[in-house]
């Protein structure tokens, strides 16, 4: 039974067919089996590229060379001559793509060598639960289930919640960017610890460090929606280069332009406001999606602030010795610069010194 669900699945992956859960659960089963992860790759090749309509004449040399060879890489013995033999017929009359289906099926007996029916029965199983992560000073892309892209920033966790057939769902902890592919029928729905946001087919950035004082939201393309977690019916759409920003916690001086929106049992959300993206006046470069081409852009921005992006960006620990070093205000933007000739810059234009220490730095005025 847990052979032919195996079957089914890189049978409709090859088709085209399959859902992002069954994709996840089949690479589920090749991660955990090279040989398994081998044949689909070479059977893979063969749907990919079909043979003529009518068969060349060297079809057993092809056969050797694209399946057979890649197995016998393996260090491993194919025992059973009649499998071999279906497969040489079956690739030997694939005049239509819809053939390559029945190789799948039929190559999946090879793996039945390899490895038992329990070990396949655990990975078909197991339920699906993909994590992705950065440490302080990494950044990473990847592609969802869905063919969606996903940008990690440093210090980031990105937690796969539901990919099915009616719902795509991800829990972000720290800063991704996100390109959705469209699908009216699944909406993509990202999770925060203060907002939910819901897509069905954008480009957008979203910035939800536990310990930041805010939550952001950038949109690039599209629309997307934005709820206050627990607050379903409060909803708040954006448009291309708008952004929302959340504050975490009542501040002293609130904004003419925010909106309240305290709840006093959760006491985490105070207020939030709508404004448009942050433009660097060196190169007018957009500030809050600038580190997608590894730029640390800043603009206006507190050293306190600036402080803790440095940390995640170098992976360093950075201390003040004085609350009037936090105050200085910088504007500008790193590439390649290493920690040492970051700060060295910032000192150009700012009151301050420093003392590095392996990855502790201290900052102190004059």
């Amino acid at each position: 039974m847990e052979e032919n669900l195996l079957w089914r699945f890189i049978a409709r992956k090859l088709s085209g067919e399959a859902t992002a859960e069954e994709i996840e659960q089949l690479n589920e089963v090749l991660r955990n089996n090279p040989h398994a992860q081998v044949t689909y790759e070479a059977l893979s090749s063969f749907w990919e590229h079909p043979v003529k309509e009518e068969a060349p004449d060297n079809i057993d040399e092809i056969f050797n060379t694209h399946l057979l060879s890649a197995i016998k890489n393996e260090e491993t013995e194919v025992e059973e001559a009649a499998n071999v033999s279906l497969l040489k017929r079956v690739f030997t009359h694939n005049i239509f793509k819809a053939a390559a289906i029945f190789v799948a099926i039929a190559g999946l007996s090879l793996i039945i060598l390899y490895f038992s029916a329990s070990t396949v029965k655990e990975a078909v199983a197991q339920p699906v639960v993909k994590e992705i992560q950065t440490t302080n000073g990494t950044k990473t892309n990847s592609i969802l289930p869905d063919g969606s892209k996903v940008w990690l920033n440093s210090g980031s966790k990105l937690t796969f919640l539901t990919f099915n057939n009616t719902q795509r769902e991800v829990v972000l902890e720290g800063e991704a960017f996100f390109d959705v592919i469209k699908d009216p029928k699944r909406p993509f729905i990202v999770h925060t610890n203060v907002i939910d946001i819901r897509v069905l087919g954008t480009a957008f950035n979203v910035k939800s460090y536990p310990n930041d004082k805010t939550v952001e939201a950038s949109l690039v393309r599209g629309v997307i929606e934005v709820t206050r977690l627990g607050k379903p019916d409060k909803k708040v759409l954006l448009k291309p280069n708008e952004k929302i920003i959340v504050v975490k916690k009542a501040e002293p001086e609130v904004p003419s332009k925010s909106k309240p929106d305290f709840d006093e049992k959760a006491n985490t959300v105070e207020t939030y406001k709508i404004s448009g993206f942050t433009y660097a006046k060196t190169d007018n470069s957009i500030v809050e999606t600038s580190w997608i081409q590894n730029r640390l852009a800043f603009e206006d921005m507190p050293f306190e602030d600036l402080a803790t992006q440095l940390e995640r960006w170098y992976n360093v620990k950075i201390e003040f010795r004085d609350e009037s070093a936090k105050k200085i205000v910088f504007r500008g933007s790193f590439i390649n610069e290493t920690i040492s000739e970051a700060l060295q810059a910032l000192k150009l234009s700012g009151d301050f010194n420093y003392k590095i220490n392996g990855n502790n730095i201290e900052i102190f005025t004059k």
